[in-house]
């Protein structure tokens, strides 16, 4: 879910245009309140703030999405649905999946940025467990609708990189950990 709201809070001060509109979910209703006054302490309230453009609303991830009396996001499509640091147990990623696929657009795009903590079952190497989560992934999202993953690592993003070192040194963390940004599209014709 959005948590906190930091990844809700990026969009809205990025550097260029605000989206056409941000629907923030979690499906815990203190972290809900949390993120709305993160957004409303953040975000300044001028006659074309972003923070208008937002909503908050309870969501569960769910593999049956046939029911959506549960949130008024599930009557409708998304062009994009952003992710960040939310697969911490291994049976979350198939309503996870399934979930994102009911609330996109043909043609839209599921973007998951992640830290490897999810457990992979009788694997000891923290290296390869993260390859492991990674593939497991990319093979869920393919049987939820999506095709194949787009990859952003955060050697890329050293590579490309100019700036401080504390940001460096950052990137490095992240690689270390296993950290990526899978960017998936809804296949239209799965």
């Amino acid at each position: 879910g959005c948590g906190t709201g930091v990844s809700g809070l990026a969009l809205l001060k990025s550097q260029h245009d605000c989206p056409k509109s941000l629907n923030l979910t979690d499906c815990d209703e203190t972290s809900l309140d949390l993120c709305r006054t993160n957004c409303e302490d953040n975000v300044s309230y001028d006659g074309s703030s972003c923070i208008n453009l937002c909503t908050f609303e309870l969501l569960k991830w769910r593999i049956d999405y046939g029911d959506t009396s549960t949130c008024k996001c599930a009557g409708n499509v998304y062009d994009t649905i952003i992710a960040t640091d939310v697969l911490y147990d291994l049976a979350s990623l198939k309503p996870l999946m399934h979930t994102a696929s009911a609330l996109l657009e043909e043609s839209g795009y599921f973007v998951l940025s992640h830290v490897p903590r999810a457990c992979i079952e009788g694997n000891d190497s923290d290296v390869s467990s993260g390859k492991l989560l990674e593939e497991c992934i990319c093979k869920e999202a393919r049987s939820s609708g999506f095709g194949d993953a787009s990859i952003l690592r955060p050697e890329m993003i050293i590579d490309a990189a100019i700036g401080s070192t504390n940001f460096d040194e950052l990137l490095q963390e992240m690689k270390e950990s296993g950290a990526a940004i899978l960017i998936f599209q809804k296949d239209e014709h799965l």
